[in-house]
């Protein structure tokens, strides 16, 4: 058994920002979601057996009501948008189904996310104190009492017990969300080969080899 779990809207922002633009006969971008669509077949080819992508489908979401800052799709190339409810159907087609690093960004924000972190607080600094402690409410409310060497403790703590609040909405901002679970069991990410709505989908990205890659890892892995 191979699991992989793949992040579907990095592996598609970095076709999108690798390969040229191919157009479908809509008009729409589609290079980015060949290459995910690739990139994930040759993972089958060199063995996987279940695979999972998670995708954004919907940039903006129940964070961007906790912080108004947290991460939208401002910004974002429109060709590169329409390209997620694509890749979606594409790897539907395909088969596949959709400790304290929540603490630790909390303390020093996470810009790529649009939360800027405490007042004070940098990487080491937060590295060293949680590498103790691992979450924020078993830091020592008193600088004094930390069984750890970090600079500045006085004024670390001092901030972190003036903006207790914040720093748990941002916890909260940075914690993966899994109710309802994705999926039950692993088994659900085996791959059983490509669905029949691939073929179409394959055809309007140009690439019917796709199909033909699918279709002969499928065969391979039954007589396997």
């Amino acid at each position: 058994m191979r699991v992989h779990l793949v992040d579907g809207t990095y592996e598609l922002f970095r076709y999108y920002f690798a390969l040229p633009g191919h157009l479908d006969d809509d008009g729409i971008e589609v290079d980015a979601v060949r290459g995910v669509l690739g990139s994930t077949l040759a993972l089958l080819e060199e063995g996987a057996t279940h695979i999972g992508v998670a995708t954004d489908h919907v940039i903006e979401s129940f964070r961007n009501d906790m912080w108004p800052g947290y991460k939208t799709s401002a910004g974002i190339e429109p060709e590169l948008l329409a390209q997620f409810p694509l890749l979606e159907d594409a790897l539907r087609a395909l088969g596949v189904t959709p400790e304290s690093i929540p603490d630790w960004l909390a303390l020093v924000g996470d810009s790529s996310d649009g939360f800027p972190g405490l007042k004070g607080w940098g990487a080491k600094s937060a590295s060293a104190v949680l590498l103790r402690y691992r979450h924020l409410e078993d830091i020592p409310h008193d600088h004094w009492r930390w069984d750890v060497d970090v600079r500045g403790a006085t004024r670390l703590a001092a901030s972190l017990n003036e903006q207790q609040e914040l720093a748990h909405l941002f916890r909260d901002l940075a914690t993966l969300r899994a109710e309802p679970a994705p999926f039950a069991d692993v088994d659900e990410l085996r791959w059983a080969g490509p669905a029949p709505a691939f073929e179409a989908i394959a055809e309007r990205l140009d690439r019917p080899n796709l199909v033909d890659r699918a279709q002969a890892i499928a065969k391979r892995s039954m007589t396997a």
